[in-house]
């Protein structure tokens, strides 16, 4: 019944089009049509306002609309020009998961390529609503686990399909200003960094009543999605709901560059090694990784991220709330995280336990062992020479 309905409101859509598209070119059917006329646009006139003070220079300008009737024809009833009244959404975005994202970092204990993942996201134009998820620390496959809701209020003109927000120019401004963009989600995965600066490694842009459909699993998920117009598409603000994966991606840069040298680089040295598993990313088909836009940039897929979206009235919100986070109402259970993501930083001895002892568990043993045997011959040595002088007093 969903999917009926979705497909009468595309059908009408479609015919406004045809129609605006016909109305537009009225002028040029007179050969198919009698009487058909070049139509007269609706006309704004724009004046500026003078200063005899300052002449030359506008103090600002008045837009008008003007109709002019027949003395000898009834006037047309008023017509409504009051502006469209926006309508107040609430998007609700669930942060599930993340796969085969780029191993950023390096372990300095193990040498193996790692990522402290987390995941931001907001809507733009309301930068002030930016909200992230907490970290999966130590990810060695490139999966992520998070378990985490974003919460995003925002007003919505229907007809036009874009929010409208309210912001001040500069600091210096005493009102703030409304403006109206296109209603985008911004998902962007990012490396934690302990000391410096945290790492951008991919996002995906999602215009909500025009974006691709998310793919059942992860292995349905490739960089073509991430493409302009890609198919199937699909509203939220007409399906409301809507779980899956979607590419997260980067234009390629000098780094990358030299990051897929180093992967090359290493997948060599364990080519012969029977035990080493191979990732996901080297499984994949080139065409699955990178693509090359109209403008010949390319971009590289970073990784994939798991997220369910659910849009709701603002009344239906306030009398149904969800808590942000893994918050009530409506708590998320914590992820089920692996036994390796933690901050080594704060925690040494789990550090020395699931990365120094299960990597080099054979050389600590063999050096204890030869640390004792040291001591034992240095506490012989130490005492030998007293023992024999002993021996040779006492006779």
């Amino acid at each position: 019944m969903l999917k009926k309905t979705e497909e009468v409101v595309q059908c009408a859509e479609l015919e406004e089009h045809k129609a605006l598209s016909v109305l537009r070119r009225w002028g040029d059917m007179g050969e198919f049509c009698e009487g058909a006329y070049p139509l007269v646009p609706e006309h704004l006139e724009v004046r500026s306002l003078l200063n005899p003070e300052k002449p030359g220079l506008p103090q600002g300008y008045a837009h008008m609309w003007i109709d002019m009737f027949p003395v000898d024809v009834p006037a047309r009833p008023p017509v409504n020009i009051k502006p469209r009244l926006p309508i107040s959404y609430e998007l609700r975005v669930i942060i599930w998961n993340t796969d085969d994202v780029v191993l950023d970092d390096v372990n300095p204990f193990t040498g193996e390529l790692s990522s402290d993942i987390y995941v931001k996201g907001w809507i733009k134009g309301l930068d002030g609503q930016r909200q992230e998820t907490d970290v999966h620390f130590n990810s060695l496959t490139g999966e992520g686990n998070f378990n985490w809701r974003f919460v995003f209020r925002f007003d919505y003109l229907p007809t036009e399909k874009e929010i409208t927000y309210k912001k001040k120019e500069s600091l210096f401004s005493l009102e703030a200003s409304e403006f109206r963009q296109p209603a985008v989600l911004v998902l962007q995965v990012w490396d934690y960094d302990r000391i410096g600066a945290n790492d951008f490694l991919g996002s995906i842009e999602l215009r909500l009543n025009d974006m691709v459909r998310a793919a059942k699993t992860s292995g349905q998920c490739n960089v073509r999605m991430a493409k302009d117009r890609a198919t199937p598409r699909f509203s939220i603000f007409r399906s409301k709901r809507m779980k899956g994966w979607w590419p997260l991606i980067k234009l390629k840069s000098q780094e990358d560059i030299e990051r897929e040298e180093r992967e090359a680089e290493e997948a060599k040295k364990n080519k012969n090694k029977k035990k080493k598993k191979k990732s996901k990313r080297s499984q994949m088909k080139p065409e699955d990784l990178q693509f090359v836009d109209a403008s010949g940039n390319t971009y590289l897929l970073m990784g994939k991220v798991e997220a369910e979206f659910q849009l709701v009235m603002a009344e239906e919100a306030d009398n149904n709330p969800v808590g942000l986070a893994r918050k009530e109402p409506e708590p998320l259970d914590k992820p089920n995280r692996p036994k390796t993501s933690f901050n080594w930083f704060v925690n040494p001895m789990k550090t020395f336990i699931f990365f120094i002892w299960k990597k080099y568990k054979k050389y600590i043993i063999a050096l204890l062992v030869l640390a004792l045997l040291t001591m034992f011959l240095v506490l012989i040595l130490y005492t030998l020479p007293g023992q024999i002088s002993q021996l040779i007093v006492n006779g």
